[in-house]
């Protein structure tokens, strides 16, 4: 039995290494939990301005328990799976892109860029990142 606990110290340790300790840090805010980008607050947002929305009707769309999204969305449990995300904007008849980018000017830009991107010759993209970086740096 001892050798048993031995082995199993090994792994263990390892979750309270420095490094695992700043994953699960209370102090350690990633960013999908920043305020201006929470998804559960504009999941909430979407469901509560449609009156033909519901919670319950979104999860089941979705393919999902029936209080899955409520829970998701009154921070009952911590996390859903980007897969399960995906799931819940197609319930709510957008993509991802869409759900997870609030404001229709943004996304539009954005697909400009990509657009463009998507044209720039591969020999020319670092000249096109550098003058990007001008742009958004001021310098």
């Amino acid at each position: 039995m001892k050798s048993l606990m031995s082995d199993i110290g090994a792994p263990c340790s390892f979750l309270h290494r420095p490094s695992s300790r700043k994953l699960h840090s209370r102090h350690v805010v990633p960013w999908w939990h920043h305020p201006a980008m929470d998804v559960r607050d504009r999941i909430r947002q979407i469901i509560e301005a449609n009156p033909e929305l519901s919670f319950a009707g979104v999860s089941k769309a979705a393919g999902l328990s029936d209080s899955a999204v409520h829970k998701f969305c009154t921070r009952q449990v911590q996390s859903m799976t980007l897969g399960n995300i995906e799931k819940v904007a197609a319930a709510l008849g957008m993509s991802l892109v869409e759900l997870l980018s609030p404001d229709e000017n943004d996304r539009k830009a954005e697909a400009e860029v990509i657009e463009i991107w998507d044209h720039i010759p591969l020999e020319r993209r670092e000249q096109a990142k550098d003058i990007l970086k001008t742009f958004a740096t001021g310098e």
